[in-house]
């Protein structure tokens, strides 16, 4: 037989099968002898028995492994620039959201101590912390001019790092008086059965005054028949009612017989009640409220709902926080207390009774109600009048985010609100000439946001 024959060695076929190729690829096809493309023997072997044009071969395939190898590197090389964006870009976010932290936490720490307001040009770093120490973060206040305004303007400048990322934020921010209703302020309607005297400010309504011949503006010893609204002067010259809907006294509606108090407003003469005059904190401010309030521990007696104000603590060298949480609590409004009650929770409707002392001897408290409350206790009340000392009075403000009903006297010295007004005993409210305002969060927002962080 011309061909191999039985049992003819399978590796003596292949070389000569192979006879073509290169000695350097034999070795590889043929058995395990050592060798390496790179080696000096095998380019001598390459030029000795293959000639010029198996070297070429040779050189073509190591040229595509180098190739090949460059190519993976390159990728390599890719890949790990992408992450390495991808890093830079998930920095790059993080330090923009701690610092638009940081501008929260300017606006919160404004809010409930706005005299970290610098004066003009004057410049004053403020703490700032990054959550779970993400990131570095830094917040510098300075002062800024005032052009007329009552509000006091900041610019708060706030750098956040993250890795190798830096973001810089610039904002001005404008920071007013709290977001509290000024003067005598009723929702919907007022019902005035007794003498109501209101001094420096006027009465807002949104519904209908009854009883307007009960109603009387300024010092009844002056002899000042209008005097100014300090409490809106820009809105109203003048005190006087102002209601969204009717102005009635014992004739009738005010400017339909003929009105004896030509500074009143209501819609039969043209005049309106803005909105945000008349606007009550909501569920969320209520929240905001109680975070910052004080305890009231026996000053309130859940089981009769009744809250002593002299029984309140005098000072926040006295004050227990309220909230049980580390969210506000212990931060009180500079310059007084906040107290809230939760009227809707107790078993009947809140009788307030007692005479807080006024400043300096007690500081100005802002007392809100959620629910309705009265001023002194109902006739058929198992609360003795007697045993409550008759009537209430408290500086600060007087907030009921239902019906007030004053059954026994009662004087404020600053500002009360309602939702419903019944009047059924003497109400004084004085309201401070020179504007200031209750204890509570200052009104901060953003009049000009910059983002700085490619300057």
């Amino acid at each position: 037989m011309s061909g191999p024959q039985q049992g003819e060695c399978g590796s003596e076929a292949r070389q000569r099968h192979a006879a073509a190729w290169p000695r350097a690829w034999r070795a590889c096809i043929c058995g395990p002898q050592a060798w390496h493309p790179w080696s000096a023997r095998a380019w001598s072997e390459v030029r000795s028995e293959q000639g010029g044009q198996d070297g070429f071969a040779v050189l073509a395939a190591l040229l595509i492994m180098i190739l090949a190898t460059l190519a993976a590197s390159t990728l390599v090389a890719v890949l790990l620039a992408g992450r390495a964006v991808g890093n830079a870009d998930a920095d790059g976010e993080r330090a923009l959201a701690l610092a638009e932290g940081g501008v929260s936490s300017a606006i919160e720490a404004l809010r409930w101590k706005p005299s970290l307001v610098p004066p003009v040009s004057q410049s004053m770093a403020l703490s700032a912390s990054s959550a779970n120490g993400e990131g570095n973060v830094a917040i510098e206040l300075t002062g800024m001019a005032q052009s007329g305004s009552a509000d006091r303007f900041v610019a708060a400048a706030v750098s956040a790092r993250r890795g190798r990322a830096l973001r810089r934020l610039r904002v001005v921010l404008r920071v007013g008086n709290p977001a509290f209703p000024h003067g005598v302020t009723v929702t919907n309607d007022a019902d005035v059965r007794a003498p109501v005297t209101v001094i420096n400010a006027g009465i807002y309504l949104g519904g209908v005054l009854r009883g307007r011949q009960m109603v009387t503006f300024g010092d009844p010893t002056d002899d000042a028949s209008s005097p100014p609204d300090d409490a809106y002067p820009t809105l109203y010259p003048r005190a006087a009612v102002h209601a969204g809907q009717g102005i009635y006294d014992a004739s009738g509606e005010e400017h339909l017989v003929g009105s004896a108090w030509p500074n009143d407003t209501d819609v039969h003469n043209g005049g309106s009640t803005p909105a945000a005059l008349l606007s009550l904190p909501d569920a969320a401010a209520l929240g905001d409220l109680a975070a910052h309030a004080v305890a009231l521990d026996s000053a309130l007696d859940t089981e009769t709902a009744v809250l002593r104000l002299d029984a309140i603590a005098a000072s926040l060298a006295e004050a227990r926080p309220a909230a049980n949480t580390d969210d506000g609590a212990g931060v009180y409004p500079e310059g007084g207390l906040l107290a809230v009650v939760d009227a809707l929770a107790l078993p009947a409707d809140l009788t307030v009774c007692g005479q807080r002392q006024r400043p300096p001897t007690a500081c100005p408290l802002t007392l809100v109600v959620d629910g309705d409350a009265s001023i002194g206790p109902a006739a058929d009340s198992a609360v003795s009048a007697s045993a409550e000392g008759g009537g209430a009075e408290l500086s600060g403000a007087l907030i009921v985010l239902g019906t007030l009903t004053i059954r026994e006297p009662l004087r404020v010295n600053g500002s009360l609100a309602a939702q419903r007004l019944v009047v059924e005993a003497p109400l004084t409210v004085v309201y401070p000439a020179d504007g200031s305002s209750p204890p509570g969060p200052a009104s901060v927002s953003v009049a000009q946001w910059s983002d700085l962080s490619g300057q």
